[in-house]
Formats: structure tokens, C-alpha cells, sequence
């Protein structure tokens, strides 16, 4: 028992799950004795396949201690022992190993006092140098048992990477003891999560800069919209020696053009606000290749982006631990070829990361695995104005300028157009805000200038599953005939739309009536003059009447 112990402790030093202790009761050595493991995975994980390979074979006396008999046949001592004379401190500890009974004995005995740092290096080496299949038990979820194992130490570990929620990952070894009865361990896994970000603001509500970060936003053409990666640390980083993480983003980067700010920072809780810039630590490359990783529901599977940290535990000034997370920020200039409204600008990103304890956080496909890809969309509008007359017929030669209010009480402009042969005049890749529609100039024929327009686009509630979006617009005017506009589904490229009004929304459009009539002058002319001298002295009189009623009523109450 005093022997067991001490292994058992050694096992919990070794970064591995604590071993079982054995159950006082009273049972006599026997070589036919068989027992089981029982494995809980509290994480929900599904393993393909959990194996159990022999460490040490082991019998009980009758004081209930379990003695060391030999090398089990689930290890393979000479590799093992020559990877231990390869690492000096272990060298130092151990030494090699004797592939006999004697040599077995005398192995665990030094691997109980080990000190925590070679334990974990030995935990590892350990789990690299097993033999044979081992005893496995296959497909399994949540609680699962190993049985008809001969009594002895174990190590139980994945030989196939078990899954959740498309996250792939590795058990760290659970070395556990088997002395005839059953015997539990719990296996330690988490993963990174992930989750990509775009940013979103309302021009004329919010200060610049003020962004909200979500799966979906609303911009102008030309913005440099925000976006985040957010890497989580997960909980078992301890198991590992080293921790790759490394960044997988797709722009559709004929929709996106990259600016050249990227940058990452480690936080080590919620409340961290300023976190540490660890931009330096990674590796940056914007090649622009294909990745058939990324899934194409969106029609692109380009790596315009991509981040690379051999190991995270290495970053100098920083700790990485559980709660603590990566956040990469970087703009993107949404451009011209962006689709107007419905079904929105998508892309997505993927974090690829170490998935197995048992060895070195290389790299290698082998020992990596990957997040569910995430997506966000970034959607843009599309305003149209129908000029007419006072018979609702066409009216070309007008020019409008547009321009959107923004939070500080100044503008900022949208464009001038010049109204086609149709009379119709397209504004593309608008945000939700409140603009300004002026006409510089009246059609020609006497028609009279109408006053500037203000309007607000409502980017409404946005909706996003898979690759499919809604954002439906709203518009708003004192203005009757904005007030009155239209929202349409774009059903092709450019300036096309439906002839119906629908709920999946990418354009709206509004009528603008000119009139004939006579125009004030607004300079140079004498019509103004003489109205403004008239205006004042009629002010001036009706001033001086009623000074002079003041003034009798005064005197008639003396």
C-alpha cells in the first residue's frame, strides 16, 4: 500500500489524473484477479477510442499492499529508456532502464520521488513510448469502463482524437491503479474556444470609434470596418509543454481590401482592459491562397490572413492561463464589389491549436486540431430617387448631393449623381445613419429647387444562419414621399431590383417632385432688396405704434 501510494502521488505530480486509491477491504494475491477502469469525461467530449496500456504488472499482499511484478506488456522499456537518458534531467533522476523485474522495481521506486518538472516530462515520454493496441474501449460518450484488466499500473489515453462540437482533442494519460476491482478516473480536456467579430457603429448616433462587436454589422463603402479574432485559453494549457495557436482568416478579399494594422493582445481576465500588445509573437503572412479548410459557403476559401505562435507558453511578459484569451484586431476596407443588401458580405476565420498533451506542441498536423470555422457579415444599402414631375413623369437634369449627419453635429459626403435619361438617381453601399439629400440643381423648364431632404436609414434586425442573412432596412422622413419609400430584394448585380416590395431588403427607393412656378432670387437681385426694406420698415412702425399706446395709457392713469 505504502508502495502504491507513493505512485499515486507521483501520477498527480505528472500532470496526470490523481490515482484511485484502493478500497480498504480484504482480498489475497491472486494472479487471476481482473478488475476495470471507470472513465468520466466531464467535458462531454466523445472519444473514438480510449485505450488502457500496462505500465507495470502488480500483485496485492495479504496487507493489502500492491508490489510491483514486472514491466507490463504496454510499454516498450527500451525506447522509453532511451528517450529518458536523451533528456538530462530525467537522466540524471532515472537513468536507464532495465527491461526486468528487478528493473522495474527499481524504476518506480525513483519515478516516486520525482520532481513535479520531470514527472510532467515523464508523463509525456511515457505516453509516446506505449506498445501494442493496449485494451481499448471504443465510441464512447460521458461515463465509459475498460474491463478485464489484469492487476497492475495503467495508462489510459486516446488513440484517436476525441470530438466535441467539431473540436478535436487528446486525454492527457490518465495513469491509474487496477487491483481487482473497479477503479475510476476522470479525464482533463478542454479546448480554445473561438469566435470572430466584426464591428458596427451608427455614424450619426455614435462617437467615431464607439464600435459594437457581433456577427453581423452595416457599412458604407469605403469604411474601414473592425473585426476581432478571439482565441480563449482553455483550461488544461498546464498539460501541456508547448501550446501552438495559430490564426486562419478569409476575407473575401474582393469584398475586403486588408490595411496593413493588425495586432494581438493577450488579456488575462474580462476585467483586464488594457491587456499586454504580444503582436511581435506572431508570425504574420498574407498570402492569399486557397485553404480548402475553410468550408465555402460564401463562395471563397482565400487565406488572406494568418497568425502563427510556435508556442504561447513562451510568450515573454505574459502567463497564459485559463480565463485569459488572444483577441487579434485588424480594419478592412469594405470596396466597390461588395453585394448590396441581402444575403450580405460574409467570411470567416478558424483557429488551428495543439491537441494532444501526450507530446510537443509541434505543430505537425498530426498534433493539431481545429475550431469550428465563424462567420460574420457585413451588410451595405442602396438608395434610389425617382424624379418626377407634377404628373409623376420623369424629369431628368437634376443633380443631388448626399451627405450622412454624423454624432458630432458635422457631415461628411455620399456623392454627387446626376440623374440619367430615366430620371433616376442610385446611391450604393449605404449605412444605416440620417442623411441629407440636397438638389444643387433644378431640372431645367422653370421647374423650382426643392428643399434639402432629411431621411434616416434603419439597418432593422438582423438575422444569420449559416451562410444565409437578413438585414432588412427600414427609411424614415418628415418628408411624405420619403416617408413613403419603398424597400425592395436586390435580385441582381448593380442597380437591379425587384418590381415588388419584399422583407428581405437591400434597396429602397423614393420619389422627388419638382414644380413649375416663379423663383425668388436669392442674390443680385432687386426683388429681395425691396422685400427685405419693405419687411423692416413695417417691423419698424408696428415698433413704434405700440411704444406709442404704452406710453398714453401711462399718462391717462396719472
Amino acid at each position: 500500500m505504502k508502495k502504491m501510494t507513493r505512485f499515486a502521488a507521483i501520477a498527480a505530480a505528472m500532470t496526470l489524473a490523481a490515482c484511485v486509491a484502493v478500497p480498504a477491504m480484504s482480498f489475497t494475491a491472486s494472479a487471476e484477479r481482473t478488475g476495470s477502469i471507470s472513465i468520466t469525461d466531464e467535458s462531454g467530449a466523445t472519444h473514438n477510442t480510449l485505450s488502457a496500456f500496462q505500465i507495470f504488472t502488480a500483485d496485492v499482499d495479504g496487507n493489502k499492499n500492491l508490489i510491483v511484478t514486472g514491466w507490463g506488456n504496454g510499454v516498450n522499456v527500451s525506447d522509453l529508456s532511451d528517450a529518458i537518458v536523451a533528456d538530462n534531467g530525467l537522466n540524471t533522476a532515472i537513468g536507464a532502464l532495465e527491461n526486468t523485474v528487478d528493473g522495474a522495481k527499481a524504476a518506480a521506486e525513483k519515478i516516486s520521488v520525482l520532481t513535479d518538472e520531470n514527472a510532467n516530462k515523464l508523463a509525456r515520454l511515457i505516453a509516446q513510448n506505449t506498445t501494442g493496441s493496449g485494451k481499448a474501449a471504443e465510441a464512447i460518450s460521458g461515463n465509459t469502463s475498460i474491463t478485464g484488466l489484469d492487476t497492475g499500473y495503467y495508462i489510459v489515453k486516446d488513440t484517436a482524437a476525441a470530438v466535441k462540437d467539431n473540436y478535436t482533442s487528446y486525454t492527457l494519460g490518465l495513469l491509474t491503479v487496477v487491483n481487482g476491482e473497479a477503479t475510476t478516473a476522470t479525464t482533463k480536456m478542454d479546448f480554445p474556444s473561438f469566435d470572430k467579430q466584426i464591428g458596427d457603429i451608427n455614424d450619426t448616433l455614435d462617437e467615431a470609434g464607439a464600435y459594437n462587436f457581433d456577427e453581423a454589422a452595416d457599412h458604407d463603402i469605403g469604411d474601414s470596418v473592425p473585426f476581432k479574432l478571439i482565441a480563449a485559453v482553455p483550461s488544461n494549457l498546464n498539460k501541456y509543454d508547448t501550446y501552438k495557436m495559430i490564426f486562419h482568416d478569409n476575407l473575401q478579399d474582393t469584398v475586403f481590401t486588408l490595411n496593413n494594422d493588425v495586432t494581438v493582445t493577450y488579456y488575462e481576465s474580462d476585467s483586464d482592459e488594457t491587456g499586454t500588445n504580444v503582436t511581435s509573437a506572431f508570425t504574420k503572412t498574407t498570402s492569399g491562397d486557397v485553404n480548402t479548410a475553410f468550408s465555402d459557403t460564401h463562395g471563397d476559401q482565400t487565406e488572406d490572413l494568418t497568425l502563427t505562435c510556435a508556442d504561447i507558453k513562451s510568450i515573454t511578459g505574459i502567463t497564459p492561463a485559463a480565463g485569459g484569451r488572444f483577441e487579434v484586431s485588424y480594419t478592412a476596407t469594405l470596396t466597390s464589389e461588395a453585394k448590396i443588401g441581402t444575403p450580405g458580405n460574409w467570411n470567416s476565420a478558424y483557429l488551428e491549436y495543439s491537441n494532444n498533451p501526450n507530446v510537443s506542441g509541434s505543430g505537425d498536423t498530426d498534433n493539431t486540431g481545429t475550431s469550428p470555422e465563424d462567420s460574420v457579415v457585413a451588410f451595405t444599402y442602396q438608395a434610389v430617387v425617382n424624379k418626377v414631375d407634377e404628373k409623376n413623369q420623369p424629369l431628368p437634369g437634376a443633380t443631388f448631393t448626399l451627405e450622412k449627419k454624423l454624432q458630432d453635429n458635422t457631415t461628411i459626403g455620399c456623392g454627387v449623381v446626376t440623374a440619367n435619361a430615366g430620371a433616376t438617381f442610385v446611391f450604393n453601399g449605404l449605412d444605416d445613419g440620417t442623411y441629407i439629400l440636397t438638389e444643387t440643381k433644378a431640372p431645367d423648364g422653370g421647374y423650382v429647387g426643392i428643399d434639402p431632404i432629411t431621411f434616416t436609414i434603419t439597418g432593422g434586425e438582423v438575422k444569420t444562419e449559416g451562410s444565409e442573412a437578413i438585414g432588412t432596412p427600414s427609411v424614415s422622413s418628415e418628408n411624405n414621399d420619403f416617408a413613403a419609400a419603398n424597400v425592395y430584394l436586390l435580385s441582381g448585380e448593380g442597380d437591379a431590383k425587384t418590381a415588388e416590395e419584399g422583407t428581405d431588403a437591400g434597396a429602397f427607393d423614393a420619389t422627388v417632385i419638382n414644380r413649375k412656378g416663379t423663383s425668388l432670387p436669392t442674390t443680385g437681385g432687386t426683388g429681395t432688396v425691396l422685400f427685405a426694406v419693405v419687411g423692416s420698415l413695417l417691423a419698424a412702425g408696428a415698433g413704434t405704434v405700440l411704444i406709442a399706446k404704452k406710453r398714453a395709457k401711462g399718462a391717462a392713469e396719472q
